[in-house]
Order: C-alpha cells, then sequence, then structure tokens
C-alpha cells in the first residue's frame, strides 16, 4: 500500500491522534448508548469506519498514479478523513493565522502542550522531549526551551493524595553523536524537569543522530504506553535532518501500532537542498575544515528535485523555503499523527544570500503561503515506493538524475568588452574569452540533454509539484545553454570579421539582449526556455518555482554587439 503525499497543514491547527480520537469516540458512544437504553430509546451506536484503503486497478496507469503521487478526495486517506469528522468538536477552530507560513517559539510549544492537554483527558501522559545538543541547535534551544519551562512552571502542582495522583509524567533525551538519557526515570516534578533543560550541554562533534535517539527512545518507554496505560509523546527539538534519516522507514511501525504520537520542533527546509548552513557554525572555534559536511537541513522530499545549475547575473535565489520540514522528520511526525511543526522568523524584505550562510532560517529568505504549498506536497513515499514512481515517468527520472548531476556552472560575468588596436590583439583577446565558455558547456550541454530526454513524459505529470519542478529545471537548463552557446557563437562571429559603423570606435560591447543575431538554433532554445518559465508562472503562482522562474525570465538569454 503506498500511503498518500505529505500534506501541509498550518501549524496552529491541532488535533487529536486518531487513535485517541476514536477511544474517545467509542466511550462517549458507549455513555451515550447506556443512557438510551434506560430512557428505552435506544437504536444503536454508529462505530468509526477503519476499514483499508482502497487500491487502485493496475488497469489505469493515470489512476495508479494518483494513487501513489497524491490523495484522490474519493479514496485518499480514509482513516484521516472518516476520523477528522468524528472528533471535530475537539479540533481548534481555523483563523487567518492559520495562513502564516511557520511559527515563533511560543506557538510551537503551544501548539505541543495542547496536544499534552488532549492526551490527559484520555489518561496519565508520558512525554519525553529529545532535544539536538549540536551548536547549530544553540539558537533553536534558546527560543522553544524557555517556553518549556513556562508551560510547567504554569502548571498546577499534581503532588497530593490518591485523589489528585500525579497525571503527567516528563523524561528528557539529549543527543548528538551519543545519546544521554539526561532525565530518568521520569518525574512530575516542574522543577526538576526546568533543572535539567537549564543545564543541556553542547556536543561539539558536528553529528546528529536523531532517529537512533528516538529509536531508544521508543524501546525504552514503550512499557509506559503497554503496562502501564500511559499515552506517550515524543517531542524531538532539533534544527537538523539528522545524520541517520535512512532509518525512518523502520522506526514507523512501533508508534503507528501503539498510537505514539511524534511531534517535532525545527526549521524549514531548503527547496531541493541538504545543506542550508556553512559546517563552521558546528565548530567550537568558528572555524572547520574544508572537508567538514555542511549541516543538513533539507531536502523536503524523499530524494532532491531540484538542479543545482549556477543562477545568471549572481540572483540570490540558491537558498529558499521549501515551505516543509526536512523530509524524514515530516515523515516521521505525520505517520505517527504527530505534526513537525516548522519555526521561521517574521519577513523583513531585502535581498536573501544565494550562498550558503551561517543562519537558516532568515527573514530575507521569501516564505510561501501554507495553503498554497498544500498542492505541492513531496511525496510521502517509502524509498522502494519512490524509485518506483519515479522509474515509471521519464521526466520525473531526468529531473531527478539531473539533480544527481551535481553543481554546474554557468556563464557568470564573461568579458564583454573587446578592444580593438589591431586584428590579431582582438582575436587574441576573443579567444581567450572562448576558452571560459568551453570549460563551462561540457557540463551544461549534459545537463540539458538529460533534462530533454524527459521532455515526453511531461504530459503525463499529474503532480503540481513535479511539472513545476520539471518545468522550471527544463526552462533553466535551456536558458543557461542559449547564454552560454550565443555568447561562444557571437565571439566567433566577430571574429570572422566585422566592421565598425563609426570610424571612431574602438572597441566592441557584447550585450545580452532578448535573442540573438547568429543562430536560428538558439532563437529557438531561448523560445522553449522562455515557454517552460511562462507555463511555471502562470500554472503555479505564488511557489518557489514560480519565483524562481520569473527571476530568470529578467534575465535576457540572448546577445548582440555594440560599439564603442
Amino acid at each position: 500500500m503506498c500511503p498518500g503525499p505529505v500534506v501541509a497543514t498550518s501549524d496552529s491547527q491541532i488535533m487529536l491522534h486518531p487513535n485517541h480520537a476514536n477511544r474517545r469516540f467509542r466511550l462517549l458512544s458507549a455513555m451515550a448508548c447506556c443512557a438510551l437504553v434506560w430512557s428505552g430509546l435506544f437504536s444503536g451506536c454508529d462505530q468509526p469506519d477503519a476499514g483499508p484503503r482502497q487500491q487502485p486497478s493496475s488497469k489505469n496507469k493515470s489512476a495508479s498514479a494518483r494513487s501513489a503521487t497524491g490523495v484522490t478526495k474519493k479514496q485518499g486517506n480514509t482513516r484521516g478523513t472518516t476520523r477528522r469528522k468524528r472528533r471535530r468538536p475537539r479540533r481548534l477552530t481555523r483563523t487567518t493565522e492559520a495562513q502564516s507560513p511557520g511559527l515563533d517559539g511560543a506557538d510551537a510549544i503551544a501548539a505541543v502542550t495542547r496536544a499534552v492537554d488532549a492526551s490527559l483527558d484520555l489518561g496519565p501522559v508520558l512525554v519525553v522531549w529529545l532535544v539536538d545538543r549540536s551548536p547549530s541547535a544553540a539558537a533553536l534551544r534558546r527560543q522553544v526551551i524557555p517556553r518549556v519551562q513556562e508551560w510547567y512552571l504554569g502548571r498546577p502542582s499534581t503532588s497530593g493524595n490518591a485523589e489528585n495522583l500525579p497525571r503527567l509524567h516528563t523524561a528528557i533525551i539529549t543527543f548528538g553523536a551519543e545519546i544521554e538519557n539526561a532525565l530518568d526515570p521520569p518525574t512530575d516534578q516542574a522543577a526538576e524537569v526546568n533543572r535539567i533543560l537549564e543545564n543541556i550541554q553542547v556536543d561539539p562533534s558536528g553529528r546528529e543522530v536523531t532517529f537512533a535517539a528516538i529509536r531508544s527512545t521508543l524501546d525504552k518507554y514503550l512499557t509506559f504506553r503497554t503496562r502501564q496505560a500511559h499515552e506517550l509523546m515524543l517531542v524531538v527539538i532539533s534544527d537538523e535532518a539528522g545524520d541517520d534519516t535512512d532509518q525512518v522507514d523502520s522506526l514507523l511501525e512501533i508508534p503507528r501500532k501503539y498510537s505514539i504520537p511524534i511531534y517535532a520542533i525545527g526549521v524549514p527546509a531548503p527547496l531541493g537542498r541538504g545543506a542550508a548552513v556553512v559546517a563552521t557554525v558546528e565548530a567550537t572555534d568558528g572555524t572547520a575544515s574544508r572537508s567538514a559536511p555542511s549541516i543538513q537541513q533539507g531536502p523536503e522530499s524523499r530524494k532532491a528535485e531540484r538542479i543545482d545549475l549556477e543562477f545568471p547575473a549572481n540572483l540570490p535565489l540558491q537558498l529558499l523555503d521549501s515551505g516543509f520540514g526536512p523530509f524524514a522528520l515530516e515523515r516521521l511526525c505525520r505517520a505517527t499523527g504527530g505534526r513537525f511543526l516548522t519555526l521561521r522568523p517574521p519577513p523583513s524584505g531585502g535581498l536573501a544570500f544565494g550562498t550558503p550562510t551561517t543562519v537558516w532560517p532568515r527573514g530575507d529568505i521569501p516564505q510561501f503561503d501554507a495553503e498554497v504549498m498544500r498542492r505541492y506536497a513531496p511525496d510521502d513515499l517509502t524509498a522502494a515506493e519512490y524509485d518506483t514512481l519515479v522509474a515509471g515517468n521519464p521526466a520525473m527520472s531526468a529531473l531527478r538524475l539531473a539533480a544527481d548531476l551535481g553543481h554546474v556552472e554557468c556563464l557568470q560575468q564573461p568579458p564583454l568588452e573587446f578592444v580593438k588596436p589591431n586584428e590579431a590583439a582582438l582575436n587574441r583577446s576573443l579567444e581567450a574569452a572562448q576558452k571560459l565558455a568551453a570549460k563551462q558547456l561540457p557540463r551544461i550541454n549534459q545537463l540539458y540533454e538529460l533534462l530533454r530526454q524527459g521532455v515526453g513524459g511531461r504530459a503525463t505529470l499529474e503532480r503540481p509539484r513535479w511539472q513545476a519542478a520539471f518545468d522550471l529545471a527544463f526552462g533553466r537548463a535551456a536558458a543557461a545553454k542559449a547564454r552560454a552557446d550565443g555568447y561562444n557563437q557571437m565571439l566567433a562571429a566577430l571574429k570572422r570579421g566585422r566592421l565598425f559603423q563609426d570610424a571612431d570606435s574602438t572597441i566592441w560591447v557584447l550585450e545580452p539582449d532578448p535573442s540573438i543575431e547568429s543562430s536560428s538554433a538558439l532563437r529557438t532554445l531561448i523560445k522553449k526556455a522562455k515557454q517552460a518559465f511562462t507555463r511555471v508562472v502562470e500554472q503555479h503562482p505564488h511557489t518557489p518555482w514560480s519565483h524562481i522562474a520569473q527571476q530568470e525570465l529578467q534575465i535576457p538569454m540572448g546577445w548582440r554587439w555594440s560599439e564603442r
């Protein structure tokens, strides 16, 4: 069975775990039924629909693709649809704030603690906080942990007699390269919880075994759920994806089986990128070797679905907010009935840096409306299911191969002025400039050819996410090829001889232009790139892909000669 895609939900919308709501519904239904029996009006009680999801027919390829890549209105997540209707009274009212793409620390903790309080309605609760000890997570800890402490201090005392037994217990696990039981056995004393949170030690190793820590926590405290009738909830506080994300699929069975919701408080994944922050942030002395890995905070999808091609004119678009958290944590939270709560600063305007920085996320990075991004959620599939999905469409396969090609340089600030003291000197300067373009063209051509081979599968792409990603990638590769090929051809044409219109002119100037005079093939290539960009802008507005396409359309793809 292939689960549907990750569905972006507003961070302020909190609901009970489906199994909790199911038990609550049965309890209330039983009570109502008993009352009706005594009054002589009993007519029966409905049970929630817990039936399996429908599987698509293998005879219909399109229907099968939709089942693997999206949730249809008719047959999507039937469990989520049915139970949401039954637990409607427990949901928070949606407000305009639900449109916000992110939260601050206070909002995130409020969301978690509302879920804790809802679980307390069902019985005693053990909440386990798993805290990332890495240096890069220091800012996140400073934003979140004081809010946790305030919540504990604000809770009424539960110590006392048998009629007022403690119902909330807390354990704390910290992790970096190693996992530590910072607070064990669990306690109901707020002061002890806050003392441990206040004294978390930094791990300078630069590694985060996030999913190993989650597995260890489940192994250690599962008996609270299975033998002691506690509701069990895990809350991860981390600014990274984790160095062991390959464990996520094998982790899902236990929390699903025993109704253990897992929440995470973190940062958004950069669109199609693993790294958003340079490695020096993890180094205690502020430096890091060149071989040190960047801090992994993405990507938002199972595998990268974005090409790593430089931008023309140094456009600051390498880092963009994907609208989702790191894939593995998002998948784990959603699969267990929890939530990935994304922290973002308020938008501040201005231009974002085009290279990895020491701060992520940032206010000058464009943010995209959560309601819009719902339609562009990554495919929430196992590794095998994802590979099967991609292999089934030439456009998807081409995009994935192109994304794995790695960094591709484009024509950045090439020589544009060529002095002509004499013909020989002019030719030498033109040849030197052609060598620069010749170094970049093979990789650009390779990228373009990979994507061109996938064009035949573009018409059968049904998910908006894949449509936008492929069109943008193809447009960018075509534009980069047009600019580099055109530059080279314009230099070659000048070498063959060209006369100044003004007898006093001594300098040829190559200027960017919407078209190009040297080649009809290049004019066709420019047309294809513009068509791809325009389709992204028109069909996928207010998304990261349309934002990039709009910027690319502002940069001319052709060239023309002028003189001075």
